[in-house]
């Protein structure tokens, strides 16, 4: 029976594949943020809120960064974490294997981008989770986190969660602030 363990090549493709994943479900998170946390001109009616969701599936994740930025005032530290991830976001979509010395063919290429790869993951990690903590933060404000809890009850009893509760959401204030 031939073996079924995947070549380098293969293990590094997966990899690609699943951040690509992960990476279009933060960039939702973000624009789901985006539309109802740090609205625009609150507050908005049905009508508008869903026009702007129209309107926002074409937008790129740099505009909702920008975007972000002229509505809030970011703490320094999340400002950077900030571009650094759509840096590398957009070096992951745009310039993966243009980097030179980054490959699949070599095992010193695929250590490399092994290496980009995992700073990727561990930065959106970070940006998933302050995400998911300001989404969490308005749905309590606004009164319509039991619904988001019957919707979703297997997030509010994972370890993710319960993570965010100790660490991110007691911060929340901190890493944004009103705009003067």
């Amino acid at each position: 029976m031939k073996s079924e363990i995947p070549s380098p090549q293969e293990q590094i493709l997966v990899k690609i594949g699943g951040l690509l994943l992960v990476l279009q479900a933060t960039e939702y998170l973000i624009n789901v943020a985006m539309l109802y946390v740090f609205q625009d001109n609150p507050p908005m009616s049905i009508a508008t809120l869903e026009a702007q969701k129209k309107t926002a599936k074409k937008k790129t994740l740099g505009y909702f960064i920008t975007a972000l930025r002229k509505r809030v005032d970011l703490h320094p530290h999340f400002d950077k974490l900030m571009s650094s991830f759509l840096d590398d976001r957009n070096e992951f979509i745009h310039d993966l294997c243009r980097v030179p010395g980054r490959d699949i063919e070599t095992k010193e290429g695929r250590q490399k981008l092994d290496e980009f790869l995992a700073k990727l993951l561990g930065e959106n990690m970070q940006v998933t989770r302050i995400f998911v903590a300001f989404i969490d933060a308005w749905a309590k404000q606004v009164g319509i986190d039991k619904n988001v809890r019957d919707t979703c009850p297997d997030l509010y009893t994972s370890d993710f969660y319960r993570s965010i509760q100790t660490t991110i959401s007691s911060l929340l204030q901190d890493l944004v602030g009103k705009k003067l």
